[in-house]
C-alpha cells in the first residue's frame, strides 16, 4: 500500500558517470527517445536539461552509458537543477 501524501517522479540522468537531474516537466521516455535515435544514427548531440537559465546537452554515440533512472519522492526532490550546477567542464583541469 502506497503512503498518503504528494509524491512527484524525479528522473535522474546519468551519462558516461555523469549526474542530471531531468526538470519535473520534461518526459524521460521522450528522452530516452531522443538518445535512441542519435545512436541508431551513429550518435550526436541531445539536451538533457533545458531551463531558462541552462542547457545541457550531450554527446550520445553507440560506445556511451546512458542511464535513466526513475524514482517516486515525497514532495520535492532533494536537489534541483539550479542547486547542482555541475558543468560538464568541471573534471577538466585547463591549468
Amino acid at each position: 500500500m502506497r503512503p498518503k501524501g504528494n509524491f512527484m517522479l524525479v528522473a535522474r540522468i546519468t551519462v558516461d558517470g555523469r549526474d542530471y537531474y531531468l526538470p519535473s516537466r520534461e518526459d524521460a521516455l521522450a528522452l530516452m527517445a531522443r538518445v535512441t535515435e542519435q545512436v541508431r544514427t551513429g550518435g550526436g548531440f541531445v539536451d538533457v536539461v533545458r531551463t531558462a537559465t541552462r542547457t545541457v546537452s550531450v554527446l550520445v554515440s553507440p560506445g556511451s552509458t546512458f542511464t535513466v533512472d526513475l524514482n517516486e519522492v515525497e514532495d520535492e526532490p532533494p536537489l534541483t537543477v539550479e542547486e547542482i550546477q555541475q558543468s560538464w567542464l568541471d573534471p577538466f583541469d585547463f591549468s
